[in-house]
């Protein structure tokens, strides 16, 4: 009986049987391989704090308005960040070849089965690549999105704040840029030992007064990234730009109180917030030169290509059915940077 990790409670995570399905014409059926867990959106809904659970979002007037407290969110599935195999093709599923593998933006999950006419987000896997590479697929391209948002110049001085995967990511890709000088903050020594090595000039984040100290070390700063999901982090990036500077917000900050001062810095120095989007709607900001489409395309290159070093990313790789441990060690006191799911022996004993 194929398996999936559902969110029954806050903190509360079971792997729950389901029916895996009989294939149609236009059937196609996968088996995962690994899943990333994502430590943003995924951890905000695992501590019961996303916004979903307390806002609906009207897709028409695209605004939040309260949600009914009656209206449970549970159970709910979690995941997007999906690598799985083809195994079995009904007869009328052309362009899905048995053994391809694929990224797809699906659940943690040990199987799949989808419609070839309406198939979720996806991205075929070249065989010469591992598919663990491909498994942080989604977050290079928030990454990406991110750098186009902040539309670097050669020469240009950045910050980034927050050493999580995509913070690491956008500091290769600044570099990638041509940017001169990238400043890296974060308070774990292990994140910023990465940063380094991807080219970063390191500021750490348990100092006492840390937009002072990026001042210090650069006080010509054109534009940040913050990429940590805190607001105190979007404080020091405000700050520690230069007048007429620009943050790009790539972060998601749930329901959290806000540690943010735009009365001081952000007045005085007529500093710009940007905030990076590339799904939901929203346009690239170059469109109709890049879309979706092209920042996928443009992604999986990278990838592909070894352009990125994702696998230093890739901390920890447990079982599948060790899904409830995973989660508890990302809330810990040191959580890794990167836990993807294995998925080999996870249903009837198959191996990868």
């Amino acid at each position: 009986m194929p398996l999936r990790v559902m969110l029954t409670a806050a903190e509360t995570i079971r792997l729950q049987p389901y029916s895996a399905g009989e294939i149609d014409t236009y059937g196609v059926r996968l088996e995962s391989l690994y899943s990333a867990i994502s430590h943003g959106t995924e951890l905000m809904a695992y501590s019961g704090q996303a916004p979903k659970f307390f806002y609906t979002w009207d897709a028409d007037l695209r605004l939040l308005a309260p949600r009914s407290p009656a209206k449970s969110p549970y159970p709910m599935a979690l995941g997007y960040e999906n690598v799985a195999r083809v195994v079995q093709v009904g007869p009328e599923a052309s362009g899905f070849p048995l053994g391809a593998r694929y990224w797809l933006d699906a659940p943690h999950q040990t199987t799949h089965l989808l419609d070839s006419r309406t198939m979720p987000p996806h991205f075929r896997i070249p065989d010469a690549v591992s598919p663990q590479v491909f498994s942080v697929f989604a977050l290079t391209r928030v990454a990406l999105g991110a750098v186009h948002d902040a539309t670097p110049l050669i020469g240009d001085v950045a910050l980034v704040t927050g050493m999580g995967v995509v913070g690491l990511l956008t500091v290769q890709l600044l570099r990638l840029a041509g940017v001169r000088r990238v400043i890296a903050v974060d308070p774990d020594l292990r994140r910023m030992e990465l940063a380094v090595r991807f080219g970063a000039e390191p500021v750490h984040g348990s100092q006492e007064e840390v937009a002072h100290s990026v001042k210090l070390l650069a006080a010509d700063i054109d534009f940040a990234v913050e990429a940590s999901g805190r607001y105190e982090a979007l404080d020091v990036a405000v700050r520690s730009v230069r007048p007429g500077g620009r943050v790009v917000i790539v972060s998601s900050y749930g329901n959290q109180d806000a540690g943010l001062f735009l009365g001081h810095e952000f007045h005085r120095n007529r500093v710009t917030l940007l905030s990076s989007m590339t799904v939901n709607g929203c346009a690239h900001r170059a469109a109709p030169l890049w879309d979706l489409d092209r920042l996928n395309a443009e992604s999986a290159h990278l990838l592909s290509t070894g352009a990125l070093d994702v696998e230093s990313l890739i901390s920890d790789v447990m079982p599948f059915a060790s899904a409830q441990a995973a989660y508890r060690r990302l809330t810990g006191d040191r959580p890794p940077l990167k836990i993807l799911l294995n998925y080999a022996n996870a249903d009837g004993g198959r191996a990868l």
